[in-house]
């Protein structure tokens, strides 16, 4: 279900889904985040504070189709036991979304509260294990330049 946030942005569809989603966050939040690239996961990155938390929340839940942590009762698909295993594991409290894990191609979050409880780190990326490397390494430039990320 759209939020109320969602609704306020149109999604273009000449534009990937991605895009769109980095689209949303920067009218969402205009100037108030500051994403990064997270070199080890190959993912852009964001810290959230607890003022921010309903919005983006509200905003995955209008791209993300699903969502798992390592208390789900149902059985995992192959490539999110493969995401789990390239986190080196998950705490009970963090989650991962993610988009149809049955295509080739698919957007993942991973929500990962501090222990804290002050901030939330947010990944977000692209699973694309049986891509060649050339079309991973173009997909990461786009996904850079969407969310607004230099070198």
């Amino acid at each position: 279900m759209l939020s109320r946030w969602c609704k306020k942005y149109k999604h273009d569809p000449s534009k990937s889904m991605l895009e769109n989603l980095s689209l949303e966050f920067a009218h969402t939040f205009k100037h108030e985040l500051e994403w990064q690239w997270d070199e080890r996961y190959n993912a852009v990155l964001l810290h959230v504070d607890d003022k921010q938390k309903d919005k983006v929340v509200r905003i995955l839940e209008g791209y993300f189709s699903d969502y798992w942590n390592i208390l789900s009762d149902e059985e995992l698909p192959a490539p999110v036991k493969t995401l789990i295993h390239f986190f080196e594991g998950m705490d009970p409290e963090q989650l991962l979304f993610s988009t149809d894990t049955r295509e080739k191609e698919f957007l993942y979050c991973a929500w990962w509260p501090w222990k804290s409880g002050e901030k939330t780190s947010l990944r977000i990326a692209i699973y694309m294990n049986e891509l060649p490397e050339s079309i991973q390494q173009q997909r990461q430039e786009q996904i850079k330049q969407w969310f607004a990320i230099s070198a």
